[in-house]
């Protein structure tokens, strides 16, 4: 009956990490020359001709802000001097019209793409 319960409660808990664990979400504007690679830790920006996956870009933020929404996330990076907040709405269900960047500068200024993405 121990071995049973023990079982179950390791089963559970690999379960548990194995749902956290997603995979990686690759996001492109038509407006922006970069596109975003975004993990659970991280956010990558990629040029275009990275996006075969052959090479990382060099410019991998780390120490990325999430924000879980109900069935989405918002990732807020600092990123050349201006901050990124990447929101996917659904990540489950991509639509261009509900995911977006909006990059703000110091000086106030505010410009919001809409993002294509799919998980690779």
């Amino acid at each position: 009956m121990k071995t049973t319960i023990k079982t179950f409660i390791a089963l559970s808990i690999l379960s548990l990490s194995s749902t956290a664990l997603a995979s990686s979400i690759v996001c492109n504007s038509p407006r922006l020359k970069k596109s975003l690679k975004i993990s659970n830790s991280k956010v990558a920006f990629l040029e275009e001709s990275q996006l075969d996956g052959r090479q990382l870009a060099s410019s991998a933020v780390k120490g990325v802000r999430t924000r879980r929404t109900a069935k989405g996330f918002d990732k807020i990076v600092q990123y050349e001097g201006h901050k990124h907040i990447i929101h996917i709405e659904n990540k489950k269900s991509f639509n261009e019209l509900e995911d977006y960047i909006v990059i703000k500068s110091r000086e106030g200024h505010e410009i919001t793409y809409p993002l294509s993405c799919e998980t690779i």
